[in-house]
């Protein structure tokens, strides 16, 4: 008995994905759906059996460039979180100087128009705050 094309490509495939630690059941069943489908749009079209998987795989592309593909959408996708989380830590940063810098008040002459929220918060007596 000849084993199907496709089962065969979607287990190589598999192991591409699984050695990328990409193999994920949800996406190999789309992938093979799509095989599928486009294995009986050729069937329609009056292809015989092999040659609507041959013609559906060629399109599809080889196992190496399709595992290669998820591989680097993960790596964009991991990218774009780093960006983002980098750029959340920046503004946390700022924002946490800018608090702490009102809090204490600029350094220099305590009679310059900025420091006078600042001295007069230091003038406060609050215990949890020693000036």
């Amino acid at each position: 008995m000849k084993e199907n094309r496709i089962q065969s490509y979607l287990q190589k495939l598999e192991s591409h994905l699984w050695l990328r630690g990409l193999a994920d059941k949800e996406t190999l069943a789309e992938i093979e759906s799509h095989l599928l489908e486009s294995v009986e749009a050729n069937l329609q079209r009056g292809l015989s059996k092999d040659d609507a998987e041959i013609k559906a795989l060629e399109r599809f592309g080889s196992v190496k460039i399709v595992a290669s593909t998820f591989e680097k959408e993960r790596k964009d996708v991991m990218q774009s979180i780093l960006l983002a989380a980098a750029v959340l830590a920046g503004l946390f940063s700022a924002y946490a100087g800018w608090c702490l810098w009102w809090m204490a008040g600029p350094i220099g002459n305590s009679q310059d128009a900025s420091s006078g929220v600042a001295t007069e918060f230091q003038n406060m007596k609050h215990p949890e705050f020693n000036f």
